[in-house]
């Protein structure tokens, strides 16, 4: 059995971050937990400047059309260039410094070739729902994908695969790998 290192970068749904944390340790997986507290605090986890260089980054949070939805702060909170509202694709485009990593988003709709083509560079891959799955089916799909993973020895497109046959709300979840998107 492998055991990956996992950190979950979480903006948002607690709940379901305590509940992958809590499987993903059970299966023997390291998992480092990083609460995103600003927009820049999320672009730090997409540049790589974490504590730790992960096999695996899930994104908890919410998102919407092809963005990740960031808390609004006060706006003289915001720092000099930091993003408002959503982060997108463009916000993410070129400042990629994960490598070698498996990102998975739990965030609705954030399924998007826009966002893969910005996210897999460094030989990275993507996993995210291409629209609005229910809440429950994010957290089974995730920790499906992990027990495949790590319990059944399977790639990572061997777990998607099957995390993703559950059902229809599961089949939302689209997998994306290589620099020629």
């Amino acid at each position: 059995m492998t055991q990956p290192t996992v950190l979950l970068a979480v903006f948002g749904c607690d709940s379901e971050a305590q509940a992958i944390r809590a499987a993903l340790e059970w299966f023997g997986a390291t998992v480092i937990k990083k609460g995103i507290g600003r927009p820049n605090d999320f672009l730090d986890v997409i540049e790589g400047k974490t504590i730790i260089a992960p096999d695996y980054v899930v994104l908890v949070g919410h998102g919407s059309d092809g963005g990740f939805c960031m808390e609004e702060l006060g706006e003289s909170v915001y720092l000099p260039g930091e993003p408002r509202g959503k982060i997108t694709a463009g916000h993410i485009s070129g400042r990629v410094g994960l490598k070698n990593t498996v990102i998975i988003s739990t965030a609705c709709a954030t399924g998007r070739d826009s966002l893969a083509a910005a996210l897999c560079v460094n030989g990275n891959s993507y996993i995210a729902p291409e629209d609005y799955p229910e809440g429950n089916s994010d957290l089974f799909f995730v920790i499906r994908f992990f027990y495949e993973l790590m319990q059944n020895e399977k790639t990572a497109r061997e777990a998607y695969e099957a995390a993703r046959a559950t059902d229809g709300e599961t089949e939302m979840y689209r997998f994306w790998e290589g620099e020629n998107l």
